[in-house]
């Protein structure tokens, strides 16, 4: 068992190495930074409604123990698809359902139409102590993503002949945790 804690927070260490999506290593632990350019595969956001590749929704509610005062996380929901990120060297296919977003999004305590809607459909009443973040990540939204670099074939077609066929970056997830996306 304490190898396995130990490996763990080696594993954590790790330090992501910011690149270029052309200069990056397999298996490194990277960061690169552009623009989210949404396949064709996208979705609605539950509570806004607007088009994205990913949305995370985070509500909580206000408790009281004695004169204390705290939130309380009550329902956490999410969903996503794969997109891309372009940066001035190339695109990197980002596998969407294994991200994490942070840093997105502002806690709202206005409740909406279509948030009770969305809480009562899963069995939970809404009362007015409730607080709620939508996190989003639109088509051309600047962003700084953290994963493990594999390279696959790119069956785009995007090679310059039948022995160079086109290869292109995707970011996955390290074996312990998340994408991070910020």
């Amino acid at each position: 068992m304490r190898s396995i804690v130990l490996w763990l927070r080696q594993l954590l260490r790790r330090r992501a190495t910011a690149c270029a999506v052309r200069d990056a290593r397999e298996g490194e632990l990277i960061e690169i930074h552009g623009s989210v350019q949404a396949s064709p595969q996208t979705m609605r956001a539950p509570v806004s409604g607007v088009v994205c590749a990913k949305w995370d929704l985070y509500v909580e509610e206000q408790e009281r123990q004695h004169d204390n005062r705290y939130w309380k996380l009550l329902l956490h929901a999410e969903s996503g698809c794969d997109f891309f990120v372009d940066d001035d060297s190339g695109r990197a296919r980002i596998l969407g359902a294994k991200v994490e977003l942070r840093g997105r999004g502002q806690w709202q305590h206005l409740l909406t139409e279509t948030l009770r809607d969305f809480l009562a459909a899963r069995g939970y009443a809404t009362t007015d102590g409730m607080r709620w973040r939508e996190s989003l990540l639109r088509n051309g939204d600047r962003v700084t993503v953290t994963g493990i670099a594999r390279w696959e074939r790119d069956e785009s077609g995007s090679g310059t002949g039948y022995r160079n066929l086109g290869r292109r970056l995707v970011i996955d997830a390290p074996d312990v945790g998340w994408i991070k996306v910020h």
